[in-house]
């Protein structure tokens, strides 16, 4: 055989050893952790749960007490809806009148109808979502 030839079968039989030791000592390049078990997280507590489940008479008393403030808030506010629609009904657009004053006795009147149907607007709107508010406190509330 000629020299050239040995070379090229040197070649690849050196070839086929690196691979075959590049392979053999390949090595994880990040170390893989486990996800956290059952352990780590934290017990919830019996007595919290019975808490929860079963609330002491003071605590329902209180709860009570907090329900009957969440529903005068709503009554209150479908009073006054009620007051707004009755004078939205009556008014003519010639006679109505609004009037802000403040602590100190300052007063502001509009008689403008176009300036009063924008203010009624913007308070009907605003007292809509007071409403809405208050109902679903009311519907979410857990005595």
């Amino acid at each position: 055989m000629s020299q050239k030839a040995n070379t090229k079968e040197e070649v690849k039989d050196v070839k086929k050893d690196n691979v075959l030791k590049v392979v053999e000592n390949l090595k994880p390049a990040v170390n893989v952790e486990k996800a956290p078990t059952e352990d780590a997280k934290k017990p919830i507590e019996k007595q919290e749960v019975s808490n929860l489940l079963n609330p002491s008479a003071e605590v329902r008393l209180k709860r009570l007490d907090q329900f009957l403030i969440l529903g005068e808030k709503f009554k209150f506010l479908k009073t006054k809806e009620d007051e707004l629609n009755k004078f939205v009904l009556s008014s003519d657009g010639t006679k109505e009148k609004i009037s802000l004053s403040n602590a100190s006795g300052f007063k502001f009147e509009v008689t403008n109808s176009q300036t009063i149907e924008k203010v009624l607007k913007v308070i009907q709107e605003d007292l809509s979502i007071f409403i809405s508010k208050a109902d679903e406190e009311v519907k979410s509330f857990i005595v």
